[in-house]
């Protein structure tokens, strides 16, 4: 295919080459995936591939991650839709539960997803009722600020993760974007200062899972979905306030993920997380580029070689991932080896997936392909 680069705002990104048009991947993918998974018929996306015939509502994390997907679309309709259909998860304390039985089995990272779909609603599709039904959600995570920083990761619990914590500040930027409510953005500042002084590995500058505040102890698993969003709210506060710190800080952080000795490496190169993860590393280094103020001349070599890396490594995606024509599944090989992922002789879909896949096309489509 040939390859489409977006340089009217970022006019260096035309010194970019590559061979996939991403931009048309992500539609195609889009595309798929609502032919594949939203069931007209219960107005809302299911967990099984249709042509098992055995519909089943999607986790709230699903439905956020293939909301996302579809406001990315700029599709007005579908939009209405999917928010619609995330409504189904919403309780009378202005949660969205992780299920449709409207519970308090709610996670804060999830609900962040979720609100920025909800903003997006009211940008692409003009519904003003979702912007105020952000707002009241913001308010929620907000109230979930552990003593001295840190966002819970679950209501009730006393765990503070580090990706609740990113995920909410990302959120408070990204309404700030439509409120100006400079509450929101010393929100925000205040979780990353904390995110980076608590749950950052001084040893390799990656994020540690979270932290249990009761006990102390520190989970140091390491995801690359925590920097990714990490780069994203940095790369908006940079924006907001033209402070370089905050640039500094989302470059230091994205030559730790994409250290090609560290966690998140394969020994072949290629990245090691599943596409639900990565597609947020993805969104962050695209943030960086094209929301952060950064112009100089050294900074543009800089973008170069961010974008040789994560093209590279979607180019892996594609290879790794994508078991037929726009069809994203866990892995090929893996895949084909089980008779039962096949239905009706073709490649039974997955839903998390594919969204997945398609925000990862659509933070390249973004950066020059």
């Amino acid at each position: 295919m040939k390859c489409v680069a977006l340089i009217w705002f970022l006019p260096w990104l035309a010194r970019v080459s590559c061979s996939t048009n991403y931009a048309s991947l992500f539609t195609d993918v889009v595309d798929f995936s609502w032919s594949r998974f939203w069931v007209t018929s219960k107005s809302s996306w299911s967990e099984n591939d249709k042509c098992l015939n055995n519909f089943e509502y999607p986790s709230v994390w699903d439905q956020a991650v293939a909301g996302k997907m579809i406001a990315d679309s700029v599709n007005a309709a579908n939009i209405d839709l999917v928010i619609a259909n995330l409504k189904d998860y919403l309780n009378s304390d202005n949660w969205f539960s992780s299920s449709t039985a409207k519970d308090n089995d709610v996670y804060m990272d999830d609900n962040a997803q979720v609100l920025w779909v909800l903003l997006d609603s009211y940008k692409y599709a003009g519904n003003v009722d979702d912007l105020e039904l952000a707002k009241k959600l913001m308010s929620n995570l907000m109230n979930q600020e552990a003593s001295g920083g840190g966002v819970y990761w679950k209501l009730n619990a006393p765990y503070v993760a580090s990706i609740s914590t990113a995920e909410s500040a990302l959120a408070a930027t990204r309404l700030y974007q439509v409120t100006q409510d400079q509450s929101l953005l010393e929100f925000a500042s205040k979780q990353v200062n904390w995110l980076l002084d608590n749950l950052q590995d001084s040893s390799d500058g990656l994020i540690y899972d979270g932290i249990n505040s009761k006990t102390g102890a520190v989970n140091k698993g390491k995801l690359s979905y925590s920097v990714g969003v990490m780069v994203s709210t940095l790369a908006y506060l940079n924006s907001f306030t033209g402070e370089s710190d905050y640039y500094d800080k989302a470059t230091k952080l994205v030559n730790s993920a994409l250290n090609k000795k560290g966690a998140f490496y394969n020994s072949d190169g290629t990245w090691n997380n599943p596409m639900y993860y990565s597609h947020l590393l993805f969104t962050g280094i695209s943030d960086l580029i094209t929301i952060a103020t950064a112009t100089s001349k050294s900074q543009d070599t800089y973008y170069q070689s961010l974008i040789s890396e994560v093209n590279t490594q979607a180019q892996n995606i594609i290879k790794t991932y994508q078991v037929s024509t726009n069809n994203f599944v866990d892995n090929i090989s893996s895949f084909k080896a089980d008779s039962s992922n096949y239905c009706d002789g073709k490649p039974i879909g997955n839903l998390l997936q594919s969204a997945s896949a398609a925000q990862i096309f659509y933070a390249m489509s973004k950066i020059g392909s």
